[in-house]
């Protein structure tokens, strides 16, 4: 049975084929510092952009400073999404 995510979740990818949702998902981390750092160490030579995920606060606590192709300036918090969202 596979680990349960711990609390940031750490998404990625390169900048023009965004795979989409859990298809970028990289990893969890049980602290915010520990995922930056990890995020910040692949970043160029396996992916060009990445967010973290706050499970517990619901929303996007840190990116990097380059976004996907296409990607809004502003990533929403979950309750902020077209169409509802939990």
């Amino acid at each position: 049975m596979a680990d349960k995510p711990k609390r940031y979740m750490v998404f990625g990818g390169q900048a023009y084929y965004a795979s989409g949702g859990f298809h970028d998902y990289l990893g969890s981390f049980g602290d915010l510092e520990k995922a930056v750092a990890y995020a910040s160490s692949i970043m160029d030579d396996v992916i060009d952009w990445w967010h973290i995920f706050d499970c517990e606060e619901r929303k996007c606590v840190a990116c990097s400073e380059y976004q996907a192709y296409g990607a809004h300036d502003e990533v929403p918090r979950l309750g902020e999404l077209a169409g509802g969202g939990a």
